[in-house]
């Protein structure tokens, strides 16, 4: 079970992500690229 802590950090990196892709649905990251996103920050 996470902490809200790292939960906070986890949701905060897959919006990072998204706002730089176009559209809704295409820009929401895959998980894989939220983990490689956190691990390279």
């Amino acid at each position: 079970m996470k902490t809200p802590e790292e939960c906070l950090k986890t949701v905060c990196a897959a919006a990072a992500l998204a706002v730089t892709r176009k559209g809704a649905v295409p820009s929401i990251p895959k998980w894989e690229e939220v983990l490689e996103f956190l691990k390279n920050r």
